[in-house]
């Protein structure tokens, strides 16, 4: 889910990744069931706190690169749990978005949302991340 990068100060595509490590069709397959069962825009909760994510978040993750972000909430993520269990995709564990990328942790700053939480408005899209670098990613629809 795509927001505007007005919010966050980002190299790359301000997300909340949704589902990943995924076959181009598959991930066709589920973005058009996403957009048949749900509307385009979603609202997102954006915790003030910030999180660091490990390298290999994920179940089918095999690179370096950790982040640094927010965890968020949404009352749609039960629904976009229960759509992506049916294709082959690896669902994001805890809805978040991360604000920077790096191979070593040690570098990162992070630091809270200044005036607390926050709340975006989310299109869902597709987007091409099979790259290990951010700011190579892209959206496809």
């Amino acid at each position: 889910m795509v927001f505007d990068k007005e919010h966050f100060e980002t190299t790359h595509i301000a997300h909340v990744t949704v589902a990943c490590f995924m076959q181009e069709a598959d991930a066709r397959r589920l973005y058009d069931e996403l957009l048949d069962k749900l509307p385009l825009q979603l609202t997102v909760e954006i915790n003030e706190t910030p999180e660091i994510y490990p390298a290999a978040y994920y179940a089918s993750d095999t690179n370096k690169i950790h982040s640094w972000g927010y965890n968020c909430k949404s009352e749609d993520w039960n629904t976009l749990r229960e759509i992506c269990v049916y294709h082959n995709c690896d669902f994001s564990p805890q809805a978040h978005t991360s604000i920077v990328y790096d191979i070593d942790p040690d570098i990162f700053r992070p630091k809270p949302i200044e005036g607390g939480s926050r709340t975006v408005k989310c299109d869902i899209r597709l987007v091409d991340i099979r790259s290990d670098f951010p700011v190579d990613w892209r959206i496809i629809m």
